[in-house]
């Protein structure tokens, strides 16, 4: 992010929910605003200065998930209530890696994945695939991966992972540079200006013999 005189400013969102599913939105350790499903057609949003407006609000859940960029959910509360719950276990799981403490993070990591949870599915993948509170398997890393990349949406993250893993892995029985290269090109159509993917998307087709791409 930056500032109107051109200053590189530092800028970090966090999530919280709480036990009645509100969602609690921090962005550098200051609460700007929170949301919360009211019933089956009713979201309530209280971002001060959201569409000009200010305090509480009531809006069709339709129009709420266009808006806070939850179109997936497609008006379905009980995923929006199990979605809440996942991803405050992948962002315990984070807290717990930043405290160092890796098993807990990979059993926050695990509860999340398998509830379906696509950022849980990645994190176990990586902590399987660098042995990061658990073992190192890359199996494993493979499964979690390839569950996340190919739920649909904006998965760069799985993806490359995935990718790399069929380009680089150390265990060569792993090398599958077709593979690599399907899920490189799928994060580089998701995020084209990402050098991490261009990055990849190359391993990928070395791995693949295509050194002419």
């Amino acid at each position: 992010n930056t500032s109107q005189n051109g200053e590189t400013m530092e800028f970090n969102e966090t999530r919280e929910f709480l036990e009645d599913g509100t969602m609690i939105m921090i962005a550098n350790e200051k609460v700007v605003g929170n949301y919360k499903i009211l019933d089956n057609e009713r979201i309530r949003v209280d971002i001060p200065g959201f569409l000009g407006i200010e305090g509480p609000q009531v809006f069709s859940i339709a129009f709420s998930n266009t808006v806070l960029s939850m179109t997936s959910l497609d008006n379905n509360v009980s995923l929006y209530k199990r979605m809440t719950k996942t991803m405050q276990m992948v962002s315990d799981g984070r807290r717990f890696c930043a405290q160092k403490k890796f098993s807990e993070a990979a059993a926050k990591f695990q509860q999340a994945a398998e509830l379906g949870d696509p950022d849980g599915q990645t994190c176990l993948g990586f902590s399987c695939e660098q042995g990061i509170g658990v073992p190192k398997d890359y199996a494993l890393a493979v499964k979690w991966y390839q569950k996340a990349a190919d739920q649909g949406g904006c998965r760069t993250d799985a993806q490359i992972y995935l990718a790399w893993l069929y380009a680089t892995c150390p265990d060569r029985t792993y090398w599958n540079g077709g593979r690599a290269v399907d899920y490189a090109l799928k994060a580089v159509a998701q995020c084209p200006t990402a050098w991490a993917c261009h990055g990849t998307l190359a391993a990928s087709y070395a791995r693949n013999n295509q050194f002419d791409e």
